[in-house]
């Protein structure tokens, strides 16, 4: 518990950090930089200072969710679900904590970045698609984490998320087609991608944001149920 407060900790420093850090890496930016993203770009290392900025704070939260479920089920053991509660709603109170917490960490970035500018607005659906696009990242962790080692799982989808961004820019529609991208979630919660951005010639659109959000909740519905279905199915006393 005490480690995880740490993190909670590092995790908003590292928020603080992406704020100062977005004009020390010269780029252009909206009112709201974290929800711009990574845009496509001909330009290789403007890109990567992009995906530098953007990664950071969501690397640090990769690490304070890593263990969120699993880990939990061996510290309370056996006993605590045979007398107190059902594993499948154990996993849904979960779910929702995390997702709580996630919303601590999307509104604190909102928060600095209206004292940087100065201006109270509220880009409601450009945070509704950022959010739902880190809970499925997240959600996907902790799913992972129930057939693979904690350690593993956080890697396989940090590897996922900066694969995703580095490939999606170089995807041709022509060849692929232009529903390729909606394999590659991070691009969801981009307003690069989703066309939310106010920085217009780095928008592609490679998300339609209505059938984004409606994909994603879907997902994360489903990831859930198996979830649930998993965790009842787990023998604690091994």
């Amino acid at each position: 518990m005490i480690e995880r407060k740490w993190f909670f900790l590092f995790v908003m420093v590292t928020i603080l950090m992406q704020t100062i850090f977005i004009n020390k890496f010269n780029l252009l930016y909206s009112d709201y930089p974290f929800l711009d993203g990574v845009p496509a770009t001909p330009s290789e290392s403007l890109n990567y200072r992009y995906l530098l900025n953007w990664y950071l704070p969501i690397i640090s939260m990769s690490f304070f969710f890593t263990g969120y479920l699993k880990d939990t089920i061996h510290t309370y053991g056996p006993s605590f679900f045979i007398r107190s509660y059902s594993k499948p709603k154990w996993v849904m109170k979960r779910l929702f904590y995390m997702a709580v917490i996630l919303s601590i960490f999307v509104l604190f970035q909102w928060m600095l970045s209206i004292v940087t500018i100065r201006e109270w607005t509220f880009p409601a659906f450009a945070l509704l698609a950022y959010f739902l696009t880190l809970y499925l990242l997240f959600s996907m962790q902790l799913l992972l984490e129930l057939y693979l080692k904690s350690e593993i799982a956080q890697l396989v989808i940090n590897i996922y998320i900066v694969f995703s961004i580095l490939v999606s820019s170089h995807l041709d529609s022509t060849i692929l087609g232009e529903g390729s991208h909606y394999f590659f979630v991070p691009l969801y919660g981009m307003g690069f991608r989703n066309g939310l951005s106010d920085i217009i010639q780095f928008q592609t659109h490679d998300i339609h944001l209505f059938s984004g959000v409606v994909i994603l909740m879907v997902l994360l519905l489903g990831i859930a149920w198996i979830s649930m279905k998993k965790v009842k199915k787990m023998d604690l006393l091994r």
